[in-house]
Order: structure tokens, then C-alpha cells, then sequence
């Protein structure tokens, strides 16, 4: 039975799009990663799976526990841990009864939400996410509005939501050129308006989504390349990796890809070439002071030797 639930969970973990999970108790499961002062030459964000062992063996705790201390904690937690392993309805009818008590708890409405999505419920998943955004914009660092926007996009056109927003799964628009240029005007209503924080939201939505998507995905694809859109924009040269991620994903549109995957290139090779250039000075220095040494170095040689040679026909 444990084995049936782990094979449930990594099932669900590879084909669902699973984003906002929120914990009290569970840190070993749902490390935060800083972000306090965001580096732009990042790596991708391509985080470790969940344990889905240690989760089987802290529900078995908390079900232990649950029973003795009902708590909006413990109950919360524990219905999590059943939505990772697998046990969607469950984690539902444990969720949807703690919501009578706390409509306004942001861990109860997120995880229902999430629960939902899983379950297909598209319509009522938005509707609980949208209220936890409300009630904590700041949540996974302000990035919520992420994951509004699938849902909308899911809600909008059923099915993969390919006909919805072009190939931005979040709304984003970054133009069509050679170049990205993050259009504010023509994004998503909610899309913040500073790119730094767009390219550090993102990469906090990909940190979680990573967690359960391993394999190729559209949406996963689109928010890494969205992410490479924003990383170009504030540092061009170092936009690269994040677009050929996009592509190993499986990103849609690859004509677009292709370009923004030229741009990255050509602008990391002039940085290469700008840099050979501010170094020459230096390369120039060194090679006529390996010059020096080595012609000194042959005329000592030489004198040494022409020394050595009249001390033999001294002797």
C-alpha cells in the first residue's frame, strides 16, 4: 500500500503542475531558498525532488497526532503531505474542512487551491488561489500572481490554454524582435512593473514547479523562458542557459527560441571578444617580459658556456 502511494505521488509529481504548497511545520520538505539580494548570473533554477520517503513516514506521524492535538497546524500539514503523496481527495475533504473554521487562512486556501488543480477542478482552484492572493500578496515573495494567471489561462481555453496569450503561459510580453523588451503595457494587469523583481518572481514559481515537473513541460518551458526574457533585459550576456533550458523543456514556439537563443550567444561572445580586448595591454606586457627573460636567460647561458670553455684550454 505505502509503495502504491510513492508510485501515486511521482505520477502526479511529472504530469501536474503543482505551484503554491504551503507548510507550518514541514521545513525539511519545503526548504526557502534566500533571495534577499538576487545575484543576475543565477543558475538555473533546477532544485532537488521532494523526499517522498521522509513525507510517508511524517504522515504517519502526524496521523498519530492529529488524533490527539486537531489543530490548524497539524491538519493542514497533514493534508499536504497527502497531496504530495498522492492522496488528492483526502487532502480535499481534509482541506474543505478546516475552511469552515478559517476562510481567511492563506495555508488552507492555497493548499485547497492547489488541491484542486491537481483534481482538475480548474474553476473553483482559481477561485481559492485568487482569495489566498488576496489575503497574502507578499506569499513565495509576491510571485502568487504566477500562478493566478495559469489558472486563468486554464479556465479561459481547457485543455493546454495554447490558443490563450501567445507563448506566455504567466502573460508576459517581451516583444517579437531580435532583442527582448519587456512590454508592461501589453502584460498581464497584475505583471509587476520592474523587471528585477519579474525575473526573481519567476525564478521563485520555477523553484517550486521544479520540485514536482522534472521532465519536458509547456508551462515549465514557458516560465523558463519568460525567466530568460527578463535575465536578457537586465543582463543579455548571461541569458543563455535559461534559454537552453526552455528548449530541453520543450518550449512551443521554436522559431522565437531560436532567435532569443542567437541574441544570448552573439551578446556573450562580444563580452568574450570586449574582454580579450581590455586584456590585450596585459597579454602584450607578459609576452615581452617572457621575451626578455628568455633572450637574458640565452645570454647568460652563452657566457657561462664561453667561460667554461676557456677554463678548459687554460688548464
Amino acid at each position: 500500500m505505502m509503495f502504491n502511494h510513492l508510485v501515486i505521488g511521482i505520477v502526479l509529481a511529472w504530469f501536474l503542475h503543482l505551484g503554491c504548497i504551503n507548510d507550518f511545520g514541514l521545513g525539511f520538505l519545503f526548504d526557502e531558498p534566500s533571495v534577499s539580494a538576487p545575484v543576475v548570473r543565477a543558475t538555473v533554477p533546477n532544485p532537488d525532488p521532494f523526499d517522498l520517503i521522509q513525507a510517508a513516514q511524517k504522515e504517519r506521524e502526524l496521523l498519530a497526532e492529529v488524533d490527539r492535538n486537531p489543530s490548524l497546524e497539524v491538519s493542514s500539514d497533514l493534508a499536504l503531505l497527502e497531496l504530495i503523496l498522492g492522496k488528492t481527495e483526502d487532502a480535499i475533504a481534509r482541506l474543505e474542512e478546516l475552511l469552515k473554521g478559517n476562510p481567511d487562512e492563506y495555508h488552507v486556501l492555497a493548499n485547497l487551491g492547489t488541491a484542486y488543480e491537481i483534481s482538475g477542478r480548474s474553476a473553483e482552484a482559481l477561485r481559492m488561489i485568487e482569495r489566498a492572493y488576496e489575503v497574502n500578496p507578499r506569499s513565495h515573495l509576491g510571485s502568487e500572481w504566477i500562478h493566478v494567471n495559469l489558472l486563468r489561462r486554464k479556465v479561459a481555453t481547457p485543455g493546454d490554454g495554447s490558443s490563450s496569450y501567445g507563448h506566455s503561459y504567466a502573460g508576459l510580453d517581451f516583444g517579437s524582435d531580435f532583442v527582448p523588451r519587456y512590454n508592461r503595457s501589453s502584460s498581464a494587469d497584475n505583471a509587476p512593473t520592474s523587471v528585477a523583481d519579474l525575473r526573481n518572481h519567476l525564478r521563485r514559481q520555477l523553484n517550486e514547479r521544479r520540485k514536482f515537473v522534472r521532465g519536458p513541460d509547456p508551462v515549465v518551458a514557458s516560465l523558463m523562458f519568460d525567466l530568460g526574457n527578463a535575465v536578457a533585459v537586465i543582463s543579455p550576456g548571461d541569458s543563455l542557459p535559461f534559454f537552453g533550458e526552455a528548449e530541453k523543456l520543450g518550449f512551443g514556439n521554436t522559431s522565437m527560441l531560436s532567435r532569443r537563443m542567437k541574441f544570448a550567444y552573439g551578446v556573450r561572445s562580444q563580452r568574450w571578444w570586449d574582454r580579450q580586448t581590455q586584456l590585450m595591454p596585459r597579454y602584450v606586457a607578459i609576452a615581452v617580459l617572457v621575451f626578455v627573460i628568455g633572450l637574458g636567460a640565452r645570454v647568460i647561458v652563452r657566457r657561462l658556456a664561453k667561460a667554461s670553455a676557456s677554463r678548459g684550454e687554460a688548464v
